[in-house]
């Protein structure tokens, strides 16, 4: 095992959790106590830094337990440790997000999804119990049963209750290979009615809509073997596009990792972004040789992050393509509201392709504190893309118009992107009564950001 899945003794734990709360007292009277930032980051807010709290090193695989079925992890273990650690026992966390570097502690106090989210619900619904830094300089045992307004607080509240030093998440049974199955539509009633009347048989579903007149639905089920007529799909040898964009009924196989990771190699069709140079990224051979050790989502967005913000750089998308918008969003819209969110989204911003990934509740009777999330399910539908903009249109046009929808259609609103709501709009969104009640008991002199302040103020922290 490389050093990342090193399994620790509860000793060593112990040790960093002592060492963790001197370096926290240190810093006590001071406000706005955020993390020291970790080499590559899916928050895509400019961050100001100050005070800063080092818990790098609580990354480690603590437990996998195949009889019980649960992962015992410190807070910042990626999920590719993770599912490594899980994997080689024959299991998988029940909720893998896209991106291999998505720490755990990081899709709890987030919002993480994937294809497995119609059946086993969002990662934070797997978790069990967690170990929780507080503003009161306490590390605190939070589940269902102790500390229960806490434990579900933490759900998208982006490190403004307190920080995640361990947690165990619910593991299921996995195997070698997995088959997906296409199903081709050709408007958007005939598709989300199939994703909404999914078939409870398979453990993977997620869909792709390219444009107005092309949708797909990917349905995912366990394989013991590949059928002799079939080839294994190779991530590197063919990107996205090269399965999606196809009209045949067969199905494609994957290898387990290979489907896990299927869009982190491109971050979804973001290389696409890269102009002249995103051409590269779909020619089989360079993928296969020179490209591979970039088609990752961490070195990926490392180097658009250095395209777009370096200030001794004039802004790369803008010199190749002219004024556009950066429209990065995950936006949570009930089953049935859907296919009247699309047609307004297709009349009015048009920007494909769409990322669609079916999300049930699985706990109706938990209130999740930071959202008031209507019904039992959602769609939670992926934008990736810039959009051209017109002389007279903001900087902000297109953002700005999806979030008015989405209040519209009373959605939820995944925070790790750009926001820009008023205060009274983010909190008629969240529950601010609630926040603020968990926030006065276990950050009273507010050593942690406020979430508004973090997610839209002017300077994110």
């Amino acid at each position: 095992m490389g050093n990342n899945q090193t399994f620790h003794t509860e000793r060593i734990y112990e040790y960093k959790r002592k060492r963790l709360l001197a370096q926290f007292l240190s810093l006590k009277g001071k406000s706005d106590v955020t993390l020291k930032s970790k080499s590559s980051t899916h928050f895509l807010r400019k961050r100001v830094k100050k005070n800063t709290l080092d818990i790098l090193s609580f990354r480690h695989i603590l437990e996998v337990n195949t009889k019980k079925k649960f992962v015992e992890t410190e807070g910042l273990a990626t999920f590719s440790d993770i599912l490594d650690a899980t994997y080689k026992k024959g299991f998988m966390p029940a909720v893998v997000p896209d991106y291999r570097k998505i720490t755990i502690g990081g899709a709890i106090s987030g919002l993480g999804v994937e294809a497995t989210s119609f059946k086993y619900g969002m990662v934070h619904e797997n978790i069990i119990e967690a170990e929780v830094l507080t503003g009161n300089a306490e590390i605190l045992k939070v589940s269902e049963n102790l500390y229960p307004e806490l434990f579900v607080g933490l759900v998208n509240s982006l490190g403004t209750l307190g920080y995640i030093l361990k947690c165990k998440m619910r593991i299921i049974p996995a195997k070698k290979f997995i088959f997906v199955k296409l199903n081709y539509f050709d408007d958007a009633k005939k598709f989300f009615d199939f994703i909404s009347l999914y078939d409870k048989n398979i453990t993977f579903l997620d869909g792709i809509i390219f444009n107005s007149h092309k949708f797909v639905v990917m349905s995912g089920y366990f394989a013991d073997s590949v059928d002799k007529d079939n080839k294994l799909f190779d991530i590197y040898k063919g990107s996205w596009s090269n399965y999606l964009e196809r009209t045949d009924d067969k199905g494609i196989y994957f290898n387990f990792k290979d489907y896990i990771w299927r869009w982190d190699s491109d971050v979804f069709w973001g290389t696409r972004e890269l102009g002249f140079i995103g051409k590269l990224f779909e020619m089989p051979l360079l993928r296969k040789t020179v490209l591979k050790p970039v088609l990752r989502s961490d070195r990926l967005l490392k180097i658009h992050h250095i395209l777009a913000y370096n200030q001794s750089l004039p802004n790369f998308f803008t010199v190749i393509s002219g004024r556009r918008e950066q429209l990065i969003q995950d936006v949570g819209i009930e089953f049935e509201k859907c296919r009247s969110f699309y047609n307004w989204y297709n009349q009015t911003i048009s920007v494909y392709p769409n990322w669609i990934c079916p999300v049930r509740r699985i706990h109706p009777e938990s209130h999740y504190p930071l959202f008031l999330w209507h019904g039992s399910a959602v769609n939670d539908i992926g934008f990736y893309a810039y959009k051209e903009l017109k002389k007279n249109m903001s900087s902000l046009h297109y953002n700005k118009l999806l979030e008015r929808e989405l209040r519209k259609y009373q959605g939820v609103k995944g925070l790790y992107s750009t926001s820009y709501f008023s205060k009274e709009e983010f909190w008629k969104m969240y529950d601010y009564d609630r926040y603020k009640k968990i926030k006065s008991e276990f950050d009273p002199q507010n050593v942690f950001p406020d979430l508004y302040e973090k997610v839209v103020g002017s300077v994110t922290k």
